[in-house]
């Protein structure tokens, strides 16, 4: 079984690496940060993707009470962000869910897992299903039918690098059962570590506010921009780290990733990693050509839908 797994793995590798146009689906906490916005639209305007949904994420800390609040208030954003393309009302977007497979130890069924599940059964070629929050959507898909393990690919920004001691960041950790699932359900993921790998995404101010007044889209980042810039106190050597640009450019620019096959790891109850050759095949994002991943996301910006 673990055999045909990694040709599939392999496959898909291969297809990321191509120049294929993808089917995407993004599913976001659109609200939680300033990083998941520039990545929504980048997706959006990319021709490299033909973008079939956007689902709602849920989160929790101080931009949203609850885990529900994140994912209504992402939702929210996600039809904000939309609004500002020439076709923004033909995307469709989808709440997610309302609660944590890790509170319920069950999954949490909503209508984004609902569209995975459609989406990806009834799809004669792979979904690529861009993590951007919390795993708790897709999780609860595989969980509610494991049939789509073997249509989807879930490149998530997730977890660390395999060598750190603690595997916690903010989208692990929000629903931490979520992502044992992923790991451990045997679909092809795609994971993207924080620390040491998506980190190198960071960027200035002057650099983040470039596309200010080159379209809407352009403008509402570069507001969105100053508005955490502000909340910061202003300093002048700011600096912020747009993360979540690395999952679309992984598809649109496959050349600025350094990509290899490995084991899947364990996310032990310890929060830890755990290792074992027996299992099956995972794709690792080793490093990213920081330059190239903001070259090609401006300039799809810059270039609109």
């Amino acid at each position: 079984m673990h055999e045909h797994q990694k040709h599939r793995v392999q496959r898909i590798l291969s297809d990321i690496r191509s120049p294929r146009k993808k089917k995407v689906i993004v599913d976001t906490d659109a609200y939680n940060e300033m990083d998941d916005q520039f990545s929504i639209l980048y997706a959006l305007c990319s021709d490299r993707m033909e973008v079939i949904a956007v689902n709602a994420a849920p989160f929790r800390n101080d931009r949203a009470d609850t885990f529900e609040d994140g994912m209504v208030k992402s939702y929210e954003e996600i039809l904000r962000l939309t609004a500002l393309l020439p076709d923004g009302d033909s995307i469709p977007v989808f709440h997610g869910s309302r609660k944590a497979i890790e509170q319920t130890g069950h999954p949490a069924p909503s209508p984004a897992a609902e569209n995975i599940i459609s989406e990806a059964l009834e799809s004669e070629e792979i979904i690529y299903i861009l993590t951007l929050g919390a795993a708790t959507n897709v999780a609860s898909a595989l969980l509610m039918d494991p049939r789509i393990a073997e249509k989807i690919c879930v490149i998530w920004l997730g977890g660390t690098s395999l060598d750190k001691p603690d595997v916690r960041e903010f989208n692990l950790a929000g629903d931490y059962a979520a992502g044992q699932v992923l790991l451990n359900s045997g679909c092809t993921v795609l994971l993207c570590p924080a620390f040491d790998v998506t980190c190198v995404l960071e960027a200035d101010l002057d650099e983040l506010t470039a596309l200010d007044g080159v379209n809407p889209h352009g403008t509402y980042l570069a507001d969105l921009t100053r508005e955490f810039h502000e909340k910061a106190g202003s300093p002048a050597d700011w600096k912020r780290v747009i993360w979540d640009i690395a999952a679309p450019a992984i598809l649109a620019d496959p050349g600025c990733a350094e990509m290899e096959i490995v084991t899947a790891p364990v996310f032990t109850d310890r929060f830890t990693y755990a290792f074992d050759k027996t299992r099956h095949a995972m794709i690792l994002l080793k490093k990213l050509d920081r330059n190239a991943v903001f070259k090609g996301c401006f300039d799809t910006l810059r270039k609109g839908r």
